[in-house]
């Protein structure tokens, strides 16, 4: 029994010593432990922002026309709008063209002031109109029918003043199936068709004008239909 005591306090002890080894171990291998981090999720890449889109610049003017008409040699039974009608006819029909500057000379513009304007221009083309009659009386100032007036025209070159453009352009009724018809506000006089009319025609010179440029043009709407003479 006395030599069984020692052996028994030595399996306590080794107990012991095994015990406490093994919470040493699990005591470091707790603290060895590190949280594990979490991943940051990736940051989002800002989409760039839409622009809008500036609108194209409108197209700047590569011709420039100056447009008058001859007043001095004017007849003294037509009223005087006839003349701004006719001017503004052609002009506007310049005007519509592409990449196309019209100036108006308010006032007189004879031929030869048309071809002094001409040579002083380095650019700028000059137009000259002059509302004319097919037949002439004793007295040139005396128009008896307002249905024979027509529009001469001229066209002089900047710097050299060279006509590039010449011709008439003659009172006529919008062509529609063939048949010529009348404006389309009717019930005015025969001053006021005749005028209507004009204007048609100086549209027409001014459809002259810019195809003997060649000069791109959009469709009339409608055109006027004068004949060659």
């Amino acid at each position: 029994m006395h030599n069984g005591l020692p052996l028994t306090r030595l399996f306590a002890a080794s107990f012991a010593v095994i015990f406490a080894l093994s919470c040493a171990s699990t005591t470091v291998a707790q603290s060895g432990r590190h949280p594990r981090k979490s991943t940051p999720a990736p940051a989002a890449t800002p989409q760039p922002t839409p622009t809008a889109s500036k609108p194209a610049e409108k197209e700047k003017a590569v011709l420039t026309f100056i447009i008058g008409v001859d007043r001095y040699r004017g007849f003294s039974t037509i009223p005087l709008s006839y003349y701004d009608t006719v001017t503004r006819g052609c002009a506007e029909r310049l005007d519509d063209a592409t990449a196309v500057k019209v100036d108006i000379v308010h006032g007189e513009l004879s031929r030869s002031d048309a071809v002094t304007r001409a040579k002083a221009e380095k650019e700028a083309y000059v137009v000259w109109l002059q509302i004319k009659v097919e037949n002439v009386r004793a007295d040139p100032t005396i128009v008896d029918n307002v249905s024979q007036l027509y529009i001469e025209y001229a066209v002089f070159a900047p710097t050299t003043a060279r006509n590039v453009a010449f011709g008439h352009t003659y009172q006529q009724g919008y062509r529609k199936g063939g048949v010529v018809v009348g404006p389309p506000s009717s019930g005015q006089g025969s001053v006021g068709y005749s005028e209507y009319l004009l204007k048609q025609a100086a549209r027409e010179a001014a459809e002259r004008i810019l195809g003997a440029l060649k000069i791109q043009t959009v469709p009339p709407l409608p055109s006027a239909i004068s004949s060659q003479r």
